[in-house]
């Protein structure tokens, strides 16, 4: 089997996991790393020593790269605001492209993006690991098959702080535009929780690359962070089946707490299991038999997305997360974005740390699960600090 040439854009913070993910988790037969674009990261500051030994050459920019080499896959982890340019310039080049999430900040580049693929005849595709993965690719074909009934109602949570040095790394993490004026659109729902909002909206796609889009959405965003964006969302929604959902999600919670996310069905409910940040997800039937479907968040798992390209390149397999599928995410946070302003916390329930520094909202966390708990949003459950959410129709952003 020939191997498969690889070039990785971005070797620090997610791209620095994908090297991990290449050494631990995908048959070292089966690709050749070619290449790494970065801007900031040399073979002597590289994390990760067998990209030395391996004397894997570094370059500043894609065209560097494809000046003098040549790629089957292009793996892009750099900053959002670079995700469009850089596919465009690998599938001229001749490389299929697996696109960290969110794909784009914009709806508008999506077709763009789209356009480029078909010219080219290169896959794209987007590397939401839950939209590749065999427990949830396993869970979804049994809800296709009919195996739980009915949807009724989905939920998901996660509380993870994040410090001041997160926003501060880059230059554009928690911001709307970059330095330059491009449009990025970061926060904890487009891109450090998107996978569990996604998940949502994946789950009730009516095939595997499918997913739904709501038929409508109300949200608050809120903030306590200095930035631009929000680091507090709170949303729910219909979709077309009849089913609800709610998804919650925080920086600025005063502890941490892990993705959770219970499904119920007509026959069975489907959640997450176990502590930590690499539950098992289990369906329970009313009689009391389970199905374990695994572990999603494990690094096996997360390496799926890789093999599934390698899977394609070779002419078998199936990708499961394209630009189409991704469209119910990013209209939705469109919205959140554009349907209304963001909004501060109370200064009174704010707090600072200081080993490491970062601000947080005192009780969110409590919040957050007695929303999660009761099936409501913070002005619903009468909460102190809540705002009246706002409600849209996300279709209007395709």
């Amino acid at each position: 089997m020939k191997k498969v040439r690889l070039l990785l854009s971005g070797a620090a913070g997610y791209g620095e996991y994908y090297l991990q993910l290449l050494a631990k988790h995908v048959d070292r037969a089966r690709f050749v790393l070619c290449g790494i674009v970065d801007p900031f990261v040399t073979a002597e500051t590289v994390g990760l020593s067998w990209v030395r030994e391996e004397k894997v050459p570094f370059y500043r920019t894609m065209e560097e790269f494809y000046a003098e080499n040549a790629a089957d896959l292009a793996i892009l982890s750099c900053p959002i605001q670079f995700h469009k340019e850089q596919a465009l310039c690998a599938m001229a080049h001749g490389s299929h492209v697996l696109c960290e999430k969110p794909l784009t900040a914009g709806m508008a580049d999506v077709k763009a993006l789209e356009e480029a693929a078909a010219r080219y005849g290169k896959m794209l595709a987007v590397g939401f690991q839950w939209s590749f993965c065999s427990p949830i690719l396993s869970l979804k074909r049994d809800i296709l098959a009919g195996r739980f009934g009915r949807p009724l109602a989905l939920k998901t949570l996660i509380s993870w702080q994040r410090f001041d040095s997160y926003y501060r790394q880059s230059g554009w993490k928690g911001r709307i535009y970059d330095a330059a004026g491009r449009l990025v659109q970061d926060s904890v729902a487009t891109n450090a929780t998107a996978h569990y909002l996604h998940n949502l909206f994946f789950v009730m796609g009516e095939s595997l690359p499918e997913a739904a889009m709501p038929q409508s959405v109300r949200y608050g965003a809120y903030r306590a962070k200095e930035i631009e964006s929000f680091d507090t969302c709170f949303a729910a929604g219909k979709f077309a089946n009849g089913a609800d959902f709610l998804y919650i999600a925080t920086h600025s919670g005063d502890r941490n707490i892990e993705p959770v996310f219970r499904y119920e069905f007509e026959n069975a409910a489907v959640e997450t299991r176990g502590e930590g940040y690499n539950p098992h997800v289990v369906a329970r039937f009313q009689d009391g038999t389970e199905i374990d479907y695994g572990q999603p968040q494990s690094d096996e798992s997360c390496a799926e997305k890789i093999t599934a390209m390698l899977d394609y390149i070779d002419g078998r397999g199936e990708v499961t997360c394209l630009p189409s599928t991704i469209k119910p995410h990013l209209a939705v946070c469109t919205g959140f974005f554009r349907e209304a302003p963001i909004r501060d916390f109370p200064s009174g329930l704010t707090f600072r740390t200081q080993d490491p520094p970062g601000t947080f909202v005192r009780g969110l966390a409590d919040d957050c699960l007695l929303c999660y708990e009761k099936g409501l949003l913070p002005y619903e459950a009468g909460l102190g600090w809540a705002q009246p959410e706002t409600e849209f129709d996300p279709a209007k952003y395709l």
